[in-house]
């Protein structure tokens, strides 16, 4: 069984379990499955019950898997947080390595089911609230791990646009079939994305809500060129973001700039 990974993947409050090799992914499970009917979803409370309905359906132990798989961002604070937690407590107890994709680069396995050429672009975004989003681009040839072209940033839709826009225009796609697939469903809420994602030679990939699920993840991490096996003692959450808000000297200066201007 040494060959079978889990993957663990929390979205803000959901989450998702796959099971699987290099070849295919052979169960997954999501929250819904198990949480009370009406009681909503919650990560922290249903992911453990996950991992164990799957590994009971596959009449396997924790510490006979291969290994673990994680996103390790960006996405929510929170559930980023959660996520890590988790994977690093049963990595311990069950003596596994980690594998940790980013969540935009597991994002392109849902642009291989849509590409249908052997190389493409990915222009993957999430929504990252505050009226940015998460965004990443990246080179992707079939059956191989993506590589990024720009790694994962956060911004308004507009910068973002704006930085993919002056890498493409820099040449830099030479050899690589023309299809650009723009994946996440902030392309069909943002005019500015919207408008990028329409534009000859793109193709729009509206799947992802939130973030991929462990089946992408999964998928991503197990590819050739994929990411190193991980100490789960050093898995940490990719905060692209990292400032929400102003202490408190820059709260008095906005202060005064505000008091000035009056």
């Amino acid at each position: 069984m040494r060959d079978l990974w889990l993957a663990l993947s929390v979205q803000w409050d959901d989450c998702s379990v796959a099971l699987g090799d290099r070849q295919r992914v052979h169960r997954i499970r999501r929250a819904g499955a198990v949480a009370a009917p009406g009681a909503g979803s919650v990560a922290s409370r249903d992911a453990l019950l996950l991992v164990d309905a799957v590994l009971t359906e596959a009449g396997i132990r924790g510490d006979a898997l291969a290994g673990l798989v994680v996103s390790r961002g960006p996405g929510a604070f929170t559930a980023l947080r959660v996520g890590t937690a988790l994977v690093q407590g049963l990595a311990r107890a069950w003596r596994l390595p980690v594998l940790a994709p980013d969540a935009l680069a597991a994002m392109t396995a849902g642009g291989a089911r849509m590409a249908q050429t052997p190389s493409w672009l990915q222009f993957s975004a999430l929504d990252a609230r505050m009226g940015e989003v998460y965004f990443a681009l990246h080179r992707c040839q079939a059956g191989q791990a993506p590589v990024a072209c720009l790694a994962p940033a956060v911004a308004p839709a507009g910068q973002a646009v704006a930085r993919v826009s002056e890498w493409l225009a820099g040449g830099h796609a030479e050899g690589l079939a023309e299809r650009l697939i723009c994946s996440g469903q902030v392309f069909t809420q943002s005019p500015v994305l919207q408008a990028f994602a329409g534009q000859p030679g793109r193709m729009l990939d509206a799947g992802y809500r939130g973030e991929p699920d462990a089946a992408d993840l999964l998928a991503v991490a197990l590819a050739p060129g994929g990411p190193a096996p991980i100490d789960p003692a050093l898995l940490r959450p990719l905060y692209v973001r990292d400032k929400v808000a102003l202490d408190r000297d820059e709260q008095a200066r906005a202060r005064g700039a505000a008091g000035a201007a009056r």
